[in-house]
C-alpha cells in the first residue's frame, strides 16, 4: 500500500479469488506484514516464493516448517479471519508499578518510601479509571550479584475491593515486612494491584472512611488540575536512594517550567 501510488496508502484485498490470486502472486514474500528477509529465506528454502504459494500451502506444513505464526498469515492471505477485533479493550485485570533504584538499597525504612511512591503511582491510576483492587502483591528484587538471594516476594488478598490509598498503604507495608531480608543489597521494587473491578458505592459503615474518600477525592481533583506531582505522601518524598538514574533524560518540556529552552534577543 505504501508503495503503490494508485491505492493511496490504503489496499484492501480483492474478494474476487481469481484477482486476489493474481495480486499475491506478484507480492513478494518481504512485503508481507510479519515476514521479514530472513523467514522469507527459509520458506523460500521451501519452494514458497511469492504470498500465492504461502496462502496455498498447507497450514500444517507451514506450521511445522516455521510456527503458529505465519499459519495465522497464511490463513488470513486466504481470507480467513485469524484475530478477531474488538470495539473496546478488555478492562485490566491487575496493574504494576515497579522501577529499578540508581543505588543499591539495604535498610527497610530507605525501601518503604520508595515502594510507597510506586504504590501511589498504582492508586493514581485506579482512580482515573475508575477501578478497585482485590487483591496487592509486593515484590523484591536483590542484586544480581548477590547469588545465595534472587527474589523475594509476598502477596495478600484485600477483604474487600478498594480504591482506599491508606489501606492499600497499610497492606503493602506489611507485605513488605515480610518480604524484607536484613543484609540483602536491593536493587528492584515494585506492586502489584490485582483482581481490579470498576468502582462501585461502597457500604463500609467505619465512621473513619467517609473522611478518607473525601480526602482522595479533593487529592485527584487536585493532580487533575495541577499535575500528580502538587500533592504527594509526605514519606514518599522522602525516596531520593530509590530514585532510577536519569543522568540522560530528555527535557520535559511539556510538564517542567524550568526545562523550557529559552532563547536570547540581542
Amino acid at each position: 500500500a505504501k508503495r503503490r501510488k494508485e491505492v493511496a496508502g490504503i489496499w484492501s484485498m480483492p474478494e474476487d479469488p481469481e484477482t486476489r490470486q493474481q495480486q499475491l502472486s506478484v507480492t513478494p514474500l518481504t512485503d508481507v506484514w510479519g515476514i521479514g528477509r530472513r523467514w522469507a529465506r527459509r520458506l523460500e528454502t521451501e519452494g514458497w516464493q511469492n504470498a500465492a504459494d504461502l496462502a496455498a500451502a498447507d497450514p500444517a506444513m507451514i506450521r511445522l516448517v516455521a510456527n503458529v505464526v505465519l499459519q495465522r498469515i497464511a490463513l488470513e492471505l486466504r481470507g480467513e479471519s485469524c484475530l478477531s477485533l474488538e470495539e473496546t479493550s478488555p478492562p485490566p485485570r491487575s496493574l504494576v508499578r515497579s522501577r529499578s533504584f540508581g543505588q543499591p538499597l539495604y535498610q527497610l525504612t530507605e525501601l518503604r518510601p520508595a515502594l510507597g511512591r510506586y504504590l501511589q503511582r498504582g492508586w493514581e491510576h485506579l482512580r482515573r479509571h475508575h477501578l478497585r483492587a482485590s487483591g496487592i502483591q509486593v515484590f523484591l528484587h536483590p542484586s544480581r550479584f548477590h547469588r545465595e538471594v534472587r527474589y523475594f516476594g509476598s502477596r495478600q488478598a484485600v477483604i474487600e475491593p478498594t480504591d482506599d490509598l491508606w489501606e492499600l498503604q497499610r497492606c503493602a507495608f506489611a507485605l513488605l515486612q515480610q518480604a524484607y531480608r536484613s543484609g540483602v543489597a536491593y536493587t528492584r521494587c515494585g506492586v502489584m494491584l490485582f483482581g481490579l473491578e470498576p468502582d462501585q458505592p461502597s457500604w463500609n459503615m467505619d465512621t473513619a472512611w467517609q473522611p478518607r474518600a473525601e480526602l482522595q477525592q479533593a487529592i485527584t481533583g487536585l493532580q487533575q488540575r495541577w499535575g500528580r506531582s502538587v500533592l504527594q505522601l509526605a514519606h514518599t518524598l522522602t525516596a531520593t536512594k530509590g530514585l532510577p538514574l536519569q543522568q540522560h533524560r530528555s527535557p520535559r518540556y511539556t510538564t517542567q517550567w524550568s526545562e523550557l529552552p529559552v532563547i536570547g534577543l540581542r
